[in-house]
């Protein structure tokens, strides 16, 4: 009796095509999960920028209002400022500090449009002489 090489072989190599169905959906799944790492990862940078930016913005200004020899009225200002492509607008809140001639100055920075504080600054300012 003689056995075909040929039909033997053929049958044991190679994968059906369930097994490979199987496996291009196993990796469709890992690719999708790896899209939605990156998407996340994104986001997360884009909020870090953001704050960074606010952080600068805010730092800015409040050196801006501690650093005027004009005497600052309680209350509250507003303004905006646009750095990296990005309009941030900022408010500002002059406070009584609880001792003479002292002011507590509030400043905190979000991007305009968006009510969300990205970054606030607190800070106290005597008056000058």
């Amino acid at each position: 009796m003689r056995h075909n090489q040929h039909d033997k072989t053929s049958k044991d190599s190679g994968f059906t095509l369930i097994e490979v169905l199987v496996a291009l959906a196993v990796f469709s799944l890992a690719v999708i999960a790896l899209l939605n790492a990156q998407n996340a990862s994104l986001l997360t940078l884009s909020a870090i920028d953001n704050r960074a930016y606010a952080e600068i913005v805010a730092e800015n200004e409040m050196v801006s209002t501690i650093s005027t020899d004009l005497d600052i009225p309680l209350g509250f200002t507003t303004g905006e400022v646009t750095l990296a492509n990005r309009t941030y607008a900022w408010q500002r809140g002059v406070f009584d500090g609880g001792l003479p001639g002292l002011k507590r100055i509030e400043l905190s920075v979000s991007l305009k449009g968006d009510e969300q504080i990205l970054y606030s600054l607190t800070a106290l300012k005597g008056e000058t002489s």
